[in-house]
């Protein structure tokens, strides 16, 4: 009921009363698309129909002295129940499509004519349960498994061989460099990034999580175009868009045009997943940086904006070895002429640290969203890890919970008091259990 009730709560954003108050906390507040989070109502309603059957199963049949007005009192509660959730329907219908987008009427109506439905059913099993218990069971369990089907096939879960399979898909796998597949806007409907991800690339947009942060999503769809200089910052090498669309700027055309539904487009101006620069402008917000960003003659090749960190006006140069990159951890090794700011097209979060051969160092919100760190001039090794302190605080909980139940379950076995093998009141051996 709890995680049901969350859920239900959460999902309505701000236009519920749990959101708002919990976006103060840093985490929740940097999350994306919370009506995601009615698939925790869904999961829970589940649950609960799946604890109603097991009841249903496990009561015995009432005898003859409990016949009376129990059963028929909670008969009438339920055909109220039943009742009213279907005038609530039959009332609001028209008024609950109205705020639905057009695309999605019809998957709405479908969802409304579903729920009208099982009312019915559940209303006709109502009455027949206290007769024929075992047809109203089988009934029931038959209507929660289709109820269950039929929401189930509008998640969002592509086919796996549409990734495989797709020659959009094949032509990128020939390309075995570090690089982001983007998809436009008009493509999301042919190619989804789910299932590029799905197929192993990454993908500078998001593919629908609740977990996106805010600030990169309102950061993509910020930048002005495919040809603004802040576009170069994702590191999209290609981009997917629909067939025979034009190229979104000077320096991307297509490369691959023999899919049935979308091309491929290279994009020169991509920067690499790393780099280093040796100007920087410092700033004072995101809102600074995003002025800077967007503007068209900003130049993200030779210098960063880096909010509340150090100046640089150098004219060095200098080389990236990368050791290792994955999710929470990445090694590179700099070989630099000057000092430098080193960049990743990586999200900035609270949580990541950064060492300069062996020695903390700040890690800066470089370019309004993502990480710079300083970097000395010579041969040096940086390492970033994302070590969150509440997640090491979690760990720790843990640890002394199952301490406090190791202890706690080793004190009751030492101190259970042997049965005593007399028995008082004869004084014979006690047969052995």
């Amino acid at each position: 009921l709890l995680i049901g009730a969350g859920g239900l709560l959460f999902a309505l954003g701000f236009d519920g009363p749990l959101y708002p108050w919990l976006t103060r906390f840093d985490l929740i507040a940097r999350m994306n698309k919370p009506a995601r989070a009615i698939f925790l109502f869904a999961f829970a309603l589940a649950v609960l129909a799946a604890a109603g059957v097991e009841a249903l199963h496990a009561r015995a049949r009432p005898s003859t002295k409990s016949r009376g007005a129990g059963p028929r009192v909670t008969l009438a509660l339920w055909s109220l129940l039943l009742v009213s959730g279907g005038l609530l329907i039959g009332t609001q219908a028209s008024r609950w499509l109205q705020a639905v987008p057009g695309n999605r009427r019809g998957p709405a109506m479908e969802g409304l004519a579903i729920a009208a439905t099982a009312i019915v059913v559940a209303l006709a099993l109502v009455w027949i349960a206290p007769r024929w218990r075992r047809l109203a069971s089988a009934a029931l369990l038959i209507l929660l498994t289709g109820e269950l089907i039929l929401s189930g096939a509008w998640v969002e879960i592509e086919r796996p061989s549409e990734h495989t399979m797709h020659p959009a898909i094949a032509y990128l796998r020939n390309d075995p460099g570090w690089y982001r597949v983007d998809v436009d806007a008009a493509a999301r409907g042919l190619l989804s990034p789910s299932v590029l991800v799905a197929a192993g690339f990454e993908v500078p947009q998001g593919s629908g999580n609740p977990m996106e942060l805010f600030s990169y999503t309102q950061f993509y769809w910020g930048i002005p175009g495919k040809g603004s200089p802040a576009y170069r910052l994702l590191g999209a090498k290609y981009i997917i868009v629909p067939k025979d669309a034009p190229p979104g700027g000077e320096g991307i055309w297509p490369v691959f045009v023999d899919a049935p539904a979308v091309d491929v487009h290279l994009n020169t101006n991509a920067l690499p997943r790393m780099w280093l620069v040796y100007r920087t402008l410092r700033v004072e917000s995101i809102e600074a940086a995003y002025a800077t960003l967007f503007d068209p003659g900003f130049e993200p090749a030779h210098i960063a904006t880096v909010e509340g960190g150090p100046t640089l006006d150098n004219d060095g140069s200098g080389t990236l070895e990368v050791v290792a990159y994955g999710a929470n951890r990445a090694e590179v090794i700099v070989r630099t002429t000057d000092e430098a700011l080193l960049v990743l097209s990586d999200m900035h979060f609270p949580g990541w640290v950064a060492r300069v051969d062996g020695q903390a160092t700040p890690i800066y919100r470089a370019n309004g969203i993502f990480r710079g760190v300083l970097v000395p001039p010579g041969e040096h090794r940086v390492t970033m890890q994302y070590r969150p302190r509440a997640f090491r605080l979690g760990l720790g909980f843990a640890g002394a919970a199952l301490l406090a139940l190791a202890f706690t379950t080793l004190f009751r076995r030492s101190h259970v008091p042997r049965a005593s093998a007399i028995q008082p009141s004869s004084g014979k051996l006690a047969e052995p259990r």
